[in-house]
């Protein structure tokens, strides 16, 4: 007969000591012939409930391990983060030796803030967790802390560039360059919930999946949806815009051009349906889009412009063609913005802005250095919470407390 594996349970008061208890009991495989034995069990003594950000675990994590015969085992038992869709590392020692089936893991620490962060200890082929851990950030990027870290692995995403939420739904909205596509996750886990690739968008859509190159060629074309890059949602509409940004402005023949798509919420919970599209001017720059005062708005280096989407034009202009001064200007790059009531959020490479609307002026920054986020690309505010996305895979979501 082949091996069987038990799964037991247990629970103990997270941060005491336990007595022993059985986690998980795996047999020895074996052949036909050869009869079967139980295999090790895994207990957890002590553990923390709470930790702090690069702070040794307090108390330590500490084990025990009894080979099939209940005696103590001997060998080498190791601890990782289990799931680990966001693909941490974990600081100090991951493994360590047992002494009379004890193993204790003095300097483990977190990398990451992240609400119930889970172990998994490991001892040949045996393997139980631990309780979960609410992690947070240590307070050395206050006065913005942070609460959480949602993971959006695993799901088909390749690449994240924006962020967009849409209430109804609870639920984000991210735009991917790299597949292309947008995908759909849940606001207070970032679980995947649902695709919507540049194929659908062309059935619905098909003249957006043809452009011309110029290169004299009417068998070859480009494409309005290789590079999705920029989102916004407009709640009184239920409608969410997307741009299609171009990858490789010098390349000749073209690759893609920009458009601006619009997708209609539909009756069924996430359902967006594509409804219209319009390519952009030909002298579009790949900016970020949002909303502001209830009007479509687009950023170009650190200016943030009126998008008017029946001219389909930019307003950097008046009729006259005299230059318009932007609604809003700040120094530096503006990766993501977003209006919370009378102050604008704006996202920078290294900082976040709270911005008087009305008067243009800096009401807070906030530095993001501490915090490990490579590459800033989305912001949003929902509640009390100030979620930020990092555009390098595998794009965590970063949430913050809303700072006042």
């Amino acid at each position: 007969s082949s091996g069987w594996s038990v799964m037991g349970s247990y629970w103990r008061a997270p941060g005491r000591a336990a007595p022993v208890a059985v986690a998980l009991l795996i047999s020895s495989m074996a052949g036909c012939d050869e009869p079967t034995s139980p295999g090790a069990s895994i207990s957890v003594l002590t553990q923390p409930s709470q930790a702090l950000v690069g702070q040794d675990l307090s108390p330590p994590l500490e084990v025990e391990v009894r080979d099939g015969s209940g005696a103590p085992a001997t060998g080498v038992v190791s601890v990782t983060l289990d799931p680990n869709p966001c693909e941490w590392s974990l600081g100090g020692a991951g493994t360590s030796g047992l002494v009379l089936g004890r193993a204790s893991f003095p300097d483990l620490s977190f990398a990451k803030a992240g609400k119930g962060q889970v172990l998994k200890v490991s001892f040949r082929d045996a393997s139980g967790t631990t309780f979960p851990i609410d992690v947070r950030a240590s307070g050395s990027g206050w006065p913005l802390e942070q609460d959480n870290t949602l993971c959006l692995k695993p799901n088909d995403q390749g690449d994240a560039e924006s962020l967009a939420y849409v209430p109804e739904d609870n639920a984000f909205w991210l735009a991917d360059d790299d597949r292309p596509s947008i995908f759909q996750v849940d606001r207070s886990t970032g679980v995947f919930r649902s695709q919507i690739s540049a194929g659908s968008i062309v059935a619905a859509l098909p003249a957006a999946g043809l452009c011309d190159d110029g290169d004299g060629d009417p068998t070859t074309s480009c494409s309005y949806v290789d590079e999705f890059e920029h989102l916004a949602y407009d709640r009184p509409s239920q409608r969410l815009y997307l741009v299609n940004t171009v990858n490789s402005p010098s390349a000749n023949p073209v690759v893609d051009k920009a458009a601006i798509f619009i997708l209609r919420r539909s009756g069924c919970a996430g359902c967006f349906i594509p409804e219209g599209w319009q390519p952009l001017p030909a002298d579009y720059e790949s900016g970020p889009i949002g909303f502001i005062d209830g009007k479509i708005h687009m950023a170009l280096g650190g200016r943030i412009y009126r998008y008017d989407v029946d001219e389909n034009r930019l307003l950097t202009v008046d009729e006259s063609n005299d230059s318009l001064p932007p609604v809003i200007e700040v120094t530096g790059q503006i990766q993501s913005f977003q209006q919370d009531g009378p102050s604008l959020w704006i996202l920078r490479p290294s900082s976040v802005l709270k911005i008087d609307r009305a008067t243009g002026a800096e009401l807070a920054r906030y530095t993001l250095g501490a915090f490990g986020i490579g590459n800033p690309h989305g912001i949003q505010v929902v509640d009390e919470g100030l979620y930020v996305l990092d555009g390098d895979p595998p794009n965590p979501v970063y949430v913050f407390r809303r700072p006042q």
